[in-house]
């Protein structure tokens, strides 16, 4: 009863500490990120912003295309929204809004007194592991939908890269996501399966990073990791490049200059954006 009650006054001071250093403002943006597990003492399922979200079977399952990089902090229903930063789940959300995924405990406790010794234990500087793992979570109206897909093997057809914009009135770098025309995948695949690749001892010893392109499935909800485009300022020339990790090594693919012309608008928001660095990048 006493350890209840040592606990209970813990709590209760950190939420009036917590009060009292934190304004409206970022008040609501913390009730705004907050998701809840849509069953206590379950990790299947989360709700978020009164949508269900179920947890997609498998233990790698596939990545969703593009992150707004807006947190997403889940709890159980009675964590305070003071404490839902640090008493949490963190999740990462869709571009599309219909995934959410992060890595998540296979082994939690979710109740009251667990959400006590949690902080109990941060504020003593000592930490619980639980064995988990990487979670996607989607859409519960879509959640049959993706999971025949994945059964039957995701079907990419197409590129996509990510890119940053530059608000100036406010500073601030707003995240953007850019999907290829049919024509410029089809000009990505032209180079892969039709030019003979490069050896590495021939490339330039620096050219310039433009982006890093993700294949993409044909209902855009997932990517994977793909190719890069380089560009060689001094010779004009364009390469495509696919990396492999087990090997180590760059394959590199020279884009007939004939080809340019499309290549340029397939970097344009790229090379338009702060994701485009004037420095040299040596591959």
């Amino acid at each position: 009863m006493k350890k209840n009650i040592k606990f209970s006054v813990l709590i209760i001071a950190l939420l009036m500490l917590c009060l009292c250093l934190t304004g409206c403002s970022e008040l609501d943006t913390m009730r705004e990120q907050q998701a809840f597990w849509t069953e206590k003492g379950s990790v299947d399922s989360i709700t978020y912003n009164e949508v269900e979200y179920k947890r997609l079977p498998g233990y790698d399952p596939p990545a969703p295309t593009g992150y707004q990089f807006q947190p997403v902090f889940v709890t159980d229903p009675d964590v305070p929204v003071l404490l839902s930063n640090e008493l949490s789940t963190y999740m990462n959300l869709s571009d599309d809004g219909n995934f959410l995924t992060g890595y998540v405990s296979m082994t939690p406790e979710h109740d009251v007194i667990t959400v006590y010794s949690a902080m109990y234990s941060a504020l003593s500087n000592s930490y619980t592991s639980y064995e988990g793992g990487d979670a996607t979570y989607c859409k519960a109206d879509i959640y049959d939908e993706v999971v025949a897909k994945i059964e039957e093997g995701i079907k990419y057809s197409s590129y996509g890269y990510e890119y940053w914009v530059l608000d100036e009135e406010t500073g601030v770098h707003d995240y953007k996501y850019y999907f290829l025309t049919d024509e410029q995948s089809d000009a990505i695949n032209k180079v892969v399966e039709e030019v003979k690749p490069v050896p590495e001892s021939e490339i330039p010893y620096k050219t310039l990073w433009i982006a890093s392109l993700d294949k993409i499935s044909e209902d855009k909800y997932f990517s994977k990791t793909s190719y890069e485009i380089y560009y060689d300022d001094y010779l004009e020339i364009y390469y495509v490049v696919y990396y492999s990790p087990s090997l180590g090594t760059h394959t590199h693919y020279e884009v007939p200059k004939k080809m340019n012309d499309i290549f340029d608008e397939i970097s344009k928001q790229a090379v338009d954006s702060n994701n485009y660095y004037l420095e040299d990048t040596e591959i």
